[in-house]
């Protein structure tokens, strides 16, 4: 999970030195190949924390429905604040605004390792 959020957050840098095909074709690419190596490990640790107990295997449906409206309202909200930064920002901001948001993925796997080390020990008592 550690690999493929540095490599997702490697694969903008081109974006810095000109935004043109080949560089948006180096980013999809990057981001193509290395987001299954971040959001495959990602899913399972979630996954495995909902069953990690007896009381929240039960609630296993309400925690889905939970993460699904979590992660739609995301989307709803990020596709709402791209617009308003498209309208109100120059290229040279949204260029560093792609960089801090592509390197978000670092730091959910630092909480999510810290929560999924902690779900295991729950695990072993």
């Amino acid at each position: 999970m550690l690999i493929g959020s540095i490599m997702m957050s490697v694969a903008v840098i081109p974006m810095f030195l000109d935004t043109n095909y080949t560089t948006l074709l180096i980013y999809g690419i990057g981001t193509s190949i290395f987001a299954p190596l971040y959001f495959i490990p990602l899913t399972s640790v979630v996954f495995d924390l909902i069953g990690i107990n007896e009381d929240s295997a039960n609630l296993r449906d309400e925690y889905i429905v939970i993460r699904e409206i979590g992660l739609n309202l995301g989307r709803m909200f990020s596709v709402l604040i791209f617009i308003f930064l498209i309208a109100t920002v120059g290229e040279k901001s949204l260029r560093f605004l792609l960089l801090v948001t592509g390197s978000l993925p670092i730091l959910t796997w630092f909480f999510m390792k810290t929560l999924a080390v902690k779900g295991y020990e729950l695990e072993g008592e």
